[in-house]
């Protein structure tokens, strides 16, 4: 296709090819031209790479935030595929700028110095490896390669996150330093979705992109995206960090901790609402519900905590009882989801292995648009696991089921444990996860890459780190004992 960028060989790679049987003389050329090339490459990334050591932090942030706000530009965008639930275009985003110096300043400080690096871990990434695997097979089943490669350039930078953060985040300190960007992020995105509600999207400096549906086009009320786009991310994006939020102000880590997660949650629970997602509103609840009931055994919930959590929900539902209620009862808007699945069940069975091609559901959805279906609302399927089978097969869908699954078991040993300094934000995060598994039910969450694994990366390296310090406290104990024996 016209928008595919490739990159051929150089005419002088294809020279030597041809002249290989001349001797070591005639390869001299190229392998000096190949060490300018280096040299080129090396002194033009060197001085980022040193900006970056210095400056790891500060990238960090970067990605971290860019999460909510999305500063990022697209090429080679179908309007069309986007208009219908698919990524429409290649997306190049302040994250992933960020991320890139990141992983060159990893590169260069561990091949110089790799006795102050420790060794990269991989162990918790193989069902993402396997995930990954898939996905890229579905390639070979794929309609239209664009659409394919848009997502799978997504995918693997989300991949790239979590496999930075899991080996970055080794302290209680770089732990929360991490969730102190969340808390940033989500007091921003809240401010500006209420800004956006109020104002409009206009209020907003160029750089950012802010939606806000129409009224006419929703049914009954305006939906808030703010910078994530669709109300629906929006909805998921709060619905699985208010609970970490929630087991922040269980933990009262002290008056700078009790104010910025009050000020997140009050902020998030407003915004959440004004998404009108009521797959969201339902996992939100169930994620909350699950930090109360089982943080009660650890730490004892403050009065201020759940006050707070009682008067935001008794607040929504006064101010906008009536918006609430014709949201939660408009039946029309959830039968409309019936179609669309069974849909996505007819591509199954039609391409049980490979699927239809990663982002390409899409391309696909007019060849299934029956008479019974084709009078109906038409967009990519309202549920996440439907459209990982349709689209990458069943062994993208158990891979992703798999790394879930084994996120939640580590989550719930983090609780376990009983660290009071981070096994409570494990639970939150647990539950956050929780949440994100449910509303996902009910929505296409093409970018939920991205929340899962930033939420996946903490709960490993929390993990990590109170698995280590209860087995040095064992093994502490023990000496302990064993010596007074021995006295």
């Amino acid at each position: 296709m016209s928008d595919h960028i490739a990159i051929s060989p150089s005419g002088r790679l294809t020279d030597l090819d041809k002249r290989g049987s001349s001797g070591a003389t005639a390869s001299l050329p190229g392998r000096t031209a190949s060490a300018l090339v280096a040299v080129f490459v090396t002194s033009i990334l060197l001085p980022f790479a040193l900006l970056a050591i210095k400056g790891r932090r500060i990238l960090l942030a970067i990605v971290v935030l860019d999460l909510p706000l999305q500063v990022c530009t697209h090429f080679f965008w179908d309007d069309d595929a986007a208009k219908l639930g698919a990524i429409g275009g290649l997306e190049i985003s302040a994250s992933l700028i960020g991320l890139t110096l990141l992983y060159v300043a990893w590169i260069v400080g561990y091949a110089s110095r790799r006795e102050l690096y420790p060794r990269p871990t991989l162990r918790t990434s193989s069902p993402l490896f396997l995930y990954l695997f898939f996905f890229t097979l579905s390639i070979f089943a794929a309609s239209d390669i664009r659409l394919f490669s848009f997502e799978f350039c997504l995918v693997l930078q989300a991949l790239l996150l979590y496999i930075y953060l899991i080996n970055w985040i080794r302290t209680p300190r770089d732990v929360m330093f991490v969730i102190t960007l969340v808390l940033i992020g989500m007091i921003l995105e809240s401010a500006i979705m209420i800004a956006v509600r109020i104002k409009g999207p206009t209020i907003l400096p160029a750089i950012f992109k802010a939606r806000l549906d129409d009224p006419s086009a929703t049914g009954s009320v305006p939906r808030v995206g703010g910078t994530l786009g669709s109300p629906n991310t929006a909805g998921t994006y709060f619905a699985v960090l208010l609970a970490p939020v929630l087991s922040l102000l269980i933990m009262r880590l002290g008056q700078f901790w009790d104010l910025l997660a009050s000020l997140a949650f009050c902020l998030g629970s407003v915004a959440l609402v004004l998404t009108y997602t009521r797959g969201s509103w339902l996992a939100s609840i169930c994620s909350l519900g699950i930090v109360v009931l089982w943080g009660w055994r650890l730490l004892r919930p403050s009065h201020k905590a759940l006050c707070l959590f009682g008067i935001i929900i008794l607040a929504s539902g006064i101010l906008i009882q009536k918006a609430v209620s014709d949201r939660l009862l408009d039946k029309q808007a959830a039968e409309s989801r019936i179609p669309l699945m069974q849909m996505a069940l007819r591509m199954i069975a039609d391409h049980p292995l490979l699927g239809v091609g990663a982002n390409n559901y899409t391309v696909q959805m007019e060849q299934y648009a029956t008479k019974n279906l084709s009078g109906d609302w038409m967009y990519a399927v309202h549920n996440k696991y439907l459209l990982i089978w349709a689209e990458t097969g069943p062994g993208a869908l158990l891979a992703f089921l798999w790394f879930i699954g084994a996120t939640l078991r580590r989550g719930w040993n983090a609780w376990k444990v009983g660290s009071p300094r981070l096994s409570p934000l494990a639970l939150g995060l647990t539950a956050g996860l929780i949440g994100l598994s449910i509303s996902i039910l009910s929505e296409p969450a093409r970018g939920v890459m991205f929340l899962l694994l930033l939420v996946a990366s903490l709960i490993t390296a929390i993990d990590r780190w109170v698995t280590q310090a209860h087995r040095q406290h064992t093994n502490d104990s023990a000496r302990a004992m064993a010596n007074s024996n021995a006295l």
